[in-house]
């Protein structure tokens, strides 16, 4: 079994939102650095769990999944060697793909194994050849950080996730989707978008 940890310091990208859909969709701890978000509330006893600054450490275990915010705290690094993969979540826009260049060169001399989920994606319908063109030019825009800054990584893998309210439905019942829409047709049409994308996030990060 292996642990898996999603981070970023930059806040509004999902970075919750995806560590809980991951701790849940796998059935693992969920453990956060990040007192502002109360998600390790929503878990059952003994499953959700908050570190807050004046620890000594996060401690590391087996089948958990890191919700780690910062540059600052000195607790995340060991985190980030350790664990099987680290998840960054993103927008697509230019800003914030440009963003993620303190972020890679940091991972990459901690981790070589990284997962960037691109979220919040919308279709253009307007451009009928490629839709998700913008998806796309944000991928080829991370692979020239990758190389401009001559980074080296052992697996650079991408998800994309598409723009979808229901996540937020998904966050206030602290279910992954397959569990809430388990047997119920309506809601299995009605989340078709995310039970596709969460599949792909789950099995990218599992392989």
């Amino acid at each position: 079994m292996s642990s898996f940890a999603t981070w970023t310091p930059k806040g509004g990208v999902g970075k919750t939102t995806f560590s809980v859909q991951l701790a849940t969709m796998l059935g693992y701890t969920y453990v956060t650095n990040d007192e502002y978000c109360s998600a390790e509330d929503k878990f059952e006893k003994g499953k959700g769990f908050l570190v807050p600054e004046g620890h000594h450490e996060i401690p590391f275990a087996d089948k958990v999944v890191f919700d780690l915010g910062g540059f600052k705290d000195e607790r995340i690094k060991p985190l980030l060697e350790k664990v099987e993969k680290v998840i960054v979540p993103t927008l697509d826009s230019e800003y914030d793909i440009k963003a993620l260049t303190s972020i890679l060169k940091a991972l990459s001399t901690m981790n070589s194994s990284v997962v960037i989920l691109i979220n919040n994606i919308e279709p253009d319908y307007t451009n009928k050849e490629n839709k998700y063109h913008e998806a796309d030019r944000a991928e080829n825009d991370i692979m020239k950080i990758v190389e401009d800054n001559k980074l080296t990584f052992k697996s650079l893998q991408f998800v994309r996730i598409r723009k979808s309210k229901g996540y937020k439905t998904l966050i206030k019942e602290n279910a992954s989707v397959f569990d809430y829409c388990k047997d119920n047709g309506v809601l299995l049409n009605r989340f078709r978008n995310i039970i596709e994308d969460m599949t792909v996030f789950r099995n990218t990060v599992l392989n």
